[in-house]
């Protein structure tokens, strides 16, 4: 038997799917959206993926806040 998938992984794998199949940077309120839920949880997750090195933060403005987010190269062999 099979342990249950932590929510938390299985909304980061379908962030990343999203983020390849929107083909152009993620941002927040791209997730809100599509999962309806608050934009605090949503930073979290994408946040999250940068942490582990799926995401990268693209810098508006002078750098102070970040609204983008894209998939790194390699983000692929996490999926399988």
């Amino acid at each position: 038997m099979k342990p249950p998938v932590d929510r938390v992984v299985l909304a980061e794998k379908e962030t990343v799917k999203l983020a390849f199949f929107l083909a152009r940077p993620i941002r927040p309120i791209d997730v809100v959206e599509h999962f309806g839920m608050n934009h605090r949880t949503a930073v979290k997750i994408l946040e999250s993926l940068c942490a582990k090195g799926y995401l990268r933060r693209i810098p508006h403005g002078k750098g102070d806040r970040h609204v983008q987010y894209e998939l790194i190269q390699g983000w692929s062999k996490w999926m399988s």
